[in-house]
């Protein structure tokens, strides 16, 4: 079975992260899919796999150490780390600000990387992965956003996530690798060096009607739909578009839309 870490499908083609063999690399998150080239291996849950990981257990390597902690607060030592690897992490955290300068404490040097709000819209994966922030990068700046609750809904049905992971068709298939080919547009990604700037802005902080109104456009998808390999891929969408246009049409729709 070939590695299917991030890494290894598509990081290591837009970046060279310089790790040499003497460098002490921790990968923080590494759950299910930890980072191949880490020395020692954190998260914030081991044994209870439906904390970050939607039930796949965490995976061990031998000779590589283990640490249970909280990014936010770690247990090591400042600049212990010549390479710290967080991807898609920091989308999950409470207090951004308190992760980011633990990334820098520890750390002499590391790399970002967390899903564009495209991807969590398109892909419906807020909710399904409890991601509490959209995470941009602008001129070497992170910058979090707080979701709102439509935010988190994104389109409100699963179809296009399921064609991206179970792809069915030659068009399904395509449109699979194009997550991979054109991955630095779905995901923000950084490698930064001693520090980087960040910020953060919470709806909180925003004026009420910037928030928008609270939509419910979650969709089930028919398990028969699911599971007939034979509909197309604009079938699938059609059915979806006209499941989701009746639920909205009392609600915002024209009577032409």
């Amino acid at each position: 079975m070939p590695d299917q870490t991030r890494y290894n499908l598509y990081q290591r083609r837009f970046f060279d992260f310089s790790i040499k063999d003497t460098d002490k690399v921790l990968d923080i998150g590494s759950g299910h899919l930890p980072f191949p080239l880490a020395t020692h291996l954190a998260d914030i849950s081991i044994d209870n796999a439906y904390i970050g990981r939607a039930g796949a257990p965490f995976k061990y390597v031998d000779g590589k150490p283990v640490y249970e902690c909280n990014i936010e607060h770690t247990p090591f030592e400042d600049k212990e780390f010549d390479f710290v690897y967080c991807s898609h992490v920091l989308e999950h955290v409470q207090n951004p600000e308190a992760a980011c300068q633990e990334l820098m404490r520890i750390g002499k040097r590391g790399y970002i990387e967390c899903p564009s709000k495209g991807k969590d819209t398109f892909f419906a994966t807020a909710k399904l992965s409890n991601h509490l922030w959209s995470v941009e990068c602008l001129n070497g700046e992170l910058i979090f956003t707080e979701y709102t609750q439509t935010d988190i809904s994104g389109l409100g049905t699963n179809i296009l996530l399921d064609m991206n992971c179970n792809p069915q068709t030659i068009r399904e298939k395509a449109v699979a690798g194009l997550e991979l080919v054109k991955a630095p547009i779905l995901n923000t990604m950084l490698l930064w060096e001693n520090s980087f700037p960040f910020s953060v802005r919470r709806q909180k902080t925003w004026p009420t009607n910037c928030r928008g109104p609270k939509i419910d456009t979650d969709i089930n998808i028919p398990m028969e739909l699911m599971e007939n390999s034979k509909t197309s891929c604009l079938d699938r969408l059609h059915e979806r578009f006209n499941a989701l246009r009746c639920k909205l049409a009392h609600f915002i729709l024209p009577k032409d839309f």
